[in-house]
């Protein structure tokens, strides 16, 4: 029993190392043990072996670098980009991404699907897959060196079987087992979250909420998503039905019941932009999507007509977000996904937040971390975190309190 505890604290180190090497710049051992508050015997023995593993690599000495001894200058410990690769892969309704890193989460390629039919989940997994294997046969000569992949995906997941529960967005994907098939069509190692749920994450490890343990964060698209960190861990909620907002019910200044997708989504843009549902038959969700795309560039282009409906939805956002502020206290406040960049939409959510929490009022922020759309993705940001700490006991986010560390490194001697 004693072994096992050994081990465990152990393990809990190593994942606290790498976490501070992979979220931070380049760091010497003695930096590193610093924040920590390990030994420097300690984060030796565990930066030898990482680099053994060819996880980690020494940066060469600086000239103006402070001295680590007498006659030594240190030496920065860095993650080894060519010691691993990983997959992040976004299926949402418009665009479907595979995208292949390595573990500085440089991309090496990547591919934009675009299916024309998302709700048969068979033929997605299936395209998904093979786009997967296509990638890393043609990119990555040592198989055993693709360390996993990281799904995003418009719905509520079932974060711990890896199965998408139920989407709005997505016809026909009720209890898929996501994560299985692609595991057993790729031969890699998945995990498989909810949209939302994977950029709160990215943003709280690496994003516009970086260093930040308390983070609500929505994700604004044509629908909305929302994703909430309380002390360093994600609430999943019951069923993890957590943050599935969109057609959350609330009435309008006029009195009447819609959805928050119309009031503060990209949707409500539309229907204010072209004055009818933007749910018509024969319009596919790509040009409905291309329709969003276009009204954001007009925003940022100074379009006083778009900036008007962007502010008139972005404060519905801010109005509807603050009492879910007052309920859990964020530290900050996120507003992610396409909408994140138009500028009239998100100055008029910090407003909102600003006037209806007054002396309580967070700091609100855009994200600087791109979803399934474009060239890159958040998924390979958290799949490299994922795999790098694999068996450990960790939550993203939570290495060991400088006490515990120090306990861990007298117990290992």
């Amino acid at each position: 029993m004693e072994a096992l505890t050994h081990r465990g604290l152990g393990h809990q180190n190593r994942s606290a190392v790498l976490q501070e090497i992979v979220l931070s710049e380049p760091l010497s051992r003695t930096e590193i043990a610093d924040r920590l508050g390990l030994t420097g015997a300690t984060v030796s023995r565990i930066t030898r072996r990482l680099l053994d593993e060819g996880v980690v690599r020494e940066l060469p000495e600086e000239r103006n670098a402070p001295k680590a001894g007498p006659g030594r200058r240190a030496v920065r410990i860095d993650i080894d980009p060519r010691g691993g690769h990983v997959l992040g892969i976004g299926i949402g309704l418009t665009i479907q991404t595979v995208i292949l890193t390595d573990l500085k989460n440089r991309v090496i390629a990547g591919t934009e699907l675009q299916l024309p039919e998302v709700d048969d989940p068979e033929v997605v997994i299936d395209r998904i897959a093979r786009e997967s294997v296509r990638l890393i046969d043609k990119h990555v000569p040592d198989r055993s060196r693709v360390l996993g992949g990281f799904t995003m995906i418009s719905g509520a997941v079932d974060s711990v079987q890896g199965n998408v529960l139920h989407s709005s967005y997505l016809g026909g994907w009720n209890n898929v087992p996501l994560q299985s098939k692609l595991v057993e069509l790729t031969g890699i190692p998945m995990r498989v979250e909810s949209l939302s749920n994977a950029i709160a994450l990215a943003e709280m490890l690496f994003g516009s909420a970086r260093g930040r343990k308390d983070v609500l964060c929505t994700t604004c698209a044509l629908g909305l998503g929302t994703g909430l960190v309380l002390n360093g861990r994600l609430v999943a909620g019951h069923n993890f039905n957590a943050g599935v907002v969109g057609l959350m019910e609330v009435t309008t200044p006029a009195g009447a019941v819609t959805t928050l997708d119309r009031v503060a989504g990209g949707r409500g843009v539309l229907q204010r932009l072209y004055g009818h549902d933007v749910e018509l038959p024969g319009k596919s969700p790509r040009e409905t999507a291309r329709d969003l795309f276009d009204a954001i560039e007009r925003d940022r282009a100074g379009d006083p007509a778009i900036a008007a409906i962007m502010t008139e939805m972005g404060y519905g956002l801010g109005f509807v977000t603050t009492q879910g502020v007052r309920f859990v206290a964020p530290e900050i406040f996120v507003i992610a996904g396409p909408l994140s960049r138009a500028p009239s939409y998100v100055a008029a959510a910090r407003a909102a937040l600003t006037q209806g929490l007054g002396r309580f009022a967070i700091d609100v922020t855009a994200s600087n971390v791109v979803g399934p759309v474009g060239d890159l993705s958040a998924t390979c940001g958290l799949a490299v975190c994922e795999y790098l700490y694999e068996g450990t006991q960790i939550p993203f986010g939570s290495p060991p309190t400088p006490s515990e560390a120090v306990l861990v490194d007298a117990s290992l001697g």
